[in-house]
């Protein structure tokens, strides 16, 4: 599939605005548009569709696990442009490889105290 659907989801309190650019059986792509600029996708695998988690319903629409998962998607995408973006402002070069979720939140985390830690008053 690829027209665009335009989404909206709130996240770590902040209203990000964005489009699934593509979807396909197994996945779904993202780009955020708002608060900043990033892209990020899901996949569904056997996981999913053990769960009975798939892309599409029935009729061929995006399902709203499909739906869920391109909300969590451009939960990813801001996590990474928000890590890029402080990353850059405290002159961070690497930290860690920043591909999971998990390696974004961590990374999140320490330039969250060390920007707690640096401007204390």
């Amino acid at each position: 599939m690829k027209p665009e659907i335009k989404i909206k989801t709130e996240y770590k309190g902040i209203t990000l605005k964005g489009r699934i650019v593509n979807a396909e059986s197994g996945y779904i792509s993202v780009v955020l548009d708002k608060p900043c600029k990033g892209k990020s996708n899901i996949n569904f695998g056997y996981a999913s569709a053990m769960a009975g988690h798939y892309v599409f319903d029935k009729k061929g629409n995006i399902s709203k696990a499909g739906m869920n998962g391109a909300e969590e998607a451009l939960g990813w995408a801001y996590d990474k442009a928000e890590s890029k973006r402080l990353m850059k402002k405290f002159k961070v070069k690497k930290i860690g490889l920043l591909e999971s979720k998990e390696d974004i939140a961590m990374g999140l985390k320490i330039a969250e105290e060390y920007y707690e830690t640096t401007n204390k008053t």
